[in-house]
């Protein structure tokens, strides 16, 4: 008889992250401040203020280190907006645990990925992230979380 492996998910890392976003002191990110008027519920209409904040960055000559931690905290409050307005049973997952997005673990945006079965309906928000930190591309991260809602209804 054989058992499916079962996989741990990772969200409370992922929520983790998306926490701690807009942290003060000594672990804040750069330009921070940009938060302290902003209420960052969760929703959809605040990716609207994780854009603008990371529009901020972008004649900012960030080291690598800050770009990582702006990165992962972006990333995760992406993915936890997705997973939170989501139909489906999203979970984060270490990349190299799901099968359908294992050939992109290797890139920057990756070490967790946010899937319902691990085989299908999988995204990287820590890539789309790293698009718009490192690449310097310009994303609308809410018309990205509503298609991404929208492609998962049709299934």
């Amino acid at each position: 008889m054989f058992f499916k492996k079962s996989v741990k998910n990772m969200d409370s890392e992922g929520n983790g992250l998306a926490q701690i976003l807009t942290s003060q002191g000594n672990d804040a990110l750069p330009n921070s401040e940009f938060f302290r008027d902003k209420t960052m519920d969760m929703s959809i209409d605040s990716l609207k203020d994780v854009a603008s904040y990371l529009d901020t960055l972008a004649d900012i000559e960030l080291s690598d280190q800050d770009k990582m931690r702006v990165i992962y905290r972006a990333g995760g409050y992406l993915g936890e907006v997705i997973k939170q307005e989501s139909k489906r049973d999203l979970h984060w997952y270490k990349c190299k645990n799901v099968p359908a997005v294992d050939k992109f673990c290797n890139n920057v945006g990756s070490v967790l990925v946010l899937s319902d079965d691990r085989n299908s309906n999988a995204m990287l928000p820590f890539a789309k992230i790293a698009q718009i930190v490192i690449h310097k591309e310009k994303e609308d991260l809410v018309f990205y979380a509503k298609a991404f809602l929208a492609l998962e209804e049709q299934k």
